[in-house]
This record gives C-alpha cells, sequence and structure tokens, in this order.
C-alpha cells in the first residue's frame, strides 16, 4: 500500500510563516492606495470649488465673500455651481436662520454637501449636532459639515487686513490679484482633530467638528496663514487661559491642515490644485495667501 504524502510540522510553520510576512507587506500597501484615493478625492473638491468661484466670477465679475448678510457664507453663494441650485433655492425661500434651522437633523442647514468633505477628515459624522438654545428650540441646530476654507490672507482675520482673496463682504476681482492666479491661493484643507484641542477647550474631545459648518458664519470656513502647514497645537501647551483668550486657539482654527501624508491640498486662483508640504516656510505661505504683496512666491 503506497504512503500518502503530507505537510512536515516544519513545512507548515514555515508557510505561515511566509503567509504573515505577505499580509504585512500587503497592508501598509492597501493603507497607501486608500491615501492615494483620499488625496485625490480632496484634490478634485478643490478643484470643483475653485471651478465654481471663477463661474460665480464670470456671472458676477468678482469673486463671492467669506460671508455677507444678503446670502451667507462663500459655500452657500457657491452652491448654483457645483450642482447644489435646489439647496439655493431652499436657503434663499427660507429667508431667517431659524426657518433654515427648523427641522433639526432634516433642517436646510444639516444638509450634508460631499464635495464639502475632505475623505481624510475625521469627522465623527458629516452632520454636528449643536444642541438646543435660542432660535433652535425645540428641533437643536445641527450643522451640515465643511473641510474646506477660503484664504482670508496672512493675517488674523479679525484684523480685517482684506490681504487675502476673500474676506467679510468682499468683491475681489481676478485682474486685483496682482501677485499672479497661479501663485495666490483660493481655497485649502482643514483638519478637525488635534490631540491638545480638549485641552485648550477645557473639554475631553480632540475632534473640532464644531468649528466646520458650512452655514456656520465666516468663522469657521477660511485659512489664514498664521501658522505652517498641518500645524498642530505643541506639547507645550499652557492653559489656563483656555479656549479663543488662548493664542493658540487662533492659530490651530484657521490653519491649512490635512490628514494627508507630508502636507496639505491647495486650490489656486487660477484653477488649479497644488500640494503644499509641512515644510513649506511661513513666510513662503504667507506670500502665497496674499493678492498684492509684490513678492511672487513659489510652492515649490
Amino acid at each position: 500500500m503506497p504512503r500518502r504524502s503530507a505537510f512536515t510540522l516544519i513545512e507548515l510553520l514555515v508557510v505561515i510563516a511566509i503567509i504573515a510576512i505577505l499580509i504585512g507587506l500587503l497592508l501598509p500597501a492597501v493603507q497607501k492606495v486608500r491615501e492615494a484615493a483620499a488625496r485625490m478625492k480632496c484634490s478634485n473638491n478643490l478643484k470643483q470649488l475653485a471651478l465654481a468661484a471663477h463661474n460665480y466670477h464670470a456671472t458676477y465679475e468678482k469673486l463671492p465673500p467669506i460671508n455677507n448678510s444678503a446670502v451667507g457664507t462663500w459655500p452657500v453663494h457657491l452652491f448654483p455651481y457645483l450642482e447644489q441650485d435646489q439647496l439655493y433655492q431652499r436657503w434663499v425661500a427660507a429667508g431667517t436662520l431659524q426657518a433654515r434651522g427648523a427641522g433639526g437633523a432634516n433642517s436646510i442647514l444639516a444638509t450634508v454637501v460631499p464635495g464639502l468633505l475632505c475623505p481624510s477628515d475625521p469627522f465623527p459624522a458629516p452632520v454636528y449636532n449643536r444642541g438646543v438654545f435660542g432660535l433652535f428650540t425645540p428641533d437643536g441646530k445641527y450643522e451640515g459639515l465643511c473641510s474646506y476654507g477660503a484664504n482670508n490672507g496672512a493675517q488674523l482675520p479679525a484684523n480685517n487686513a482684506k490681504d487675502g482673496v476673500f474676506y467679510n463682504d468682499s468683491a475681489v476681482k481676478l485682474l486685483a490679484i496682482t501677485d499672479g492666479t497661479s501663485n495666490t491661493v483660493m481655497f485649502g484643507d482643514g483638519y478637525h482633530r488635534d490631540p491638545r484641542w480638549g485641552q485648550l477647550m477645557g473639554t475631553g474631545s480632540d475632534t473640532m467638528e464644531g468649528y466646520a459648518a458650512w452655514s456656520g458664519g465666516p468663522f469657521f470656513i477660511q485659512r489664514s496663514a498664521l501658522v505652517g502647514v498641518n500645524y498642530r497645537i505643541p506639547p507645550t501647551l499652557a492653559t489656563p487661559p483656555t479656549g479663543a483668550s488662548n493664542p493658540e486657539y487662533y492659530k490651530r482654527v484657521f490653519a491649512f491642515a490635512s490628514g494627508h501624508t507630508g502636507g496639505a491640498n491647495v486650490s489656486m486662483c487660477d484653477g488649479s490644485v497644488r500640494f503644499f508640504r509641512d515644510s513649506l516656510p511661513l513666510i513662503t505661505l504667507q506670500e502665497l495667501c496674499t493678492t498684492a504683496s509684490g513678492n511672487v512666491a513659489n510652492p515649490d
């Protein structure tokens, strides 16, 4: 009777070891593919925002403001050019913030616009529940979120320096960007998580989704070159003071940042999309965020 061949214990262990090695090699590759896809999706989102802004400019001969009392924030201004005309019409017809927030999680304010969300921005959910208060009783205020911010310039927005492409009640024309549209930032990535955010704010949460509502006023959806790309609150953070009384608050809220490895995506005023690396000098970023400094900067 012939003997049946079979794996020895050593051979079996070798096979298991080889499989383990292959899995170990495969996982980083899968992660890299996912990150590349997320970065590409984010880049496309910013491209669409830039194109929408150009179409707005073609209609009104100016770029939209970060915010104005007549219409609202820059995403609202751009909705008709982002295939969100129905949402825009509902927004205008509602007329008041109370009407726009009526219905809580089903309100106009709670609408999720996929093109405003970066896949690498770690929101727990695309809608933020701000709770029941003021006009938003009994439904509560629910807000759709936005990863991206409009370029306000190189200074603290409260300074009202008007050196960026967008600011409150702005009406900037492309021809006024004398540093060159290919050398000036239009929109940029944001990253809404920081391990020390909870310490800064006196809460236990490291997420910053409360500062990302597309409808929530200019404060939440603008970027300024106060700090370098992908700035994080330093380990040496000293509190108190907490919240807006601490300078780190403004640096972190307005920072160009992302969950992409090594940098963040931005769209330029000529419609192109660039990847700004973490190593980009702050002075260069500041020159790229001003419209008429007279100093033409190159992010490369």
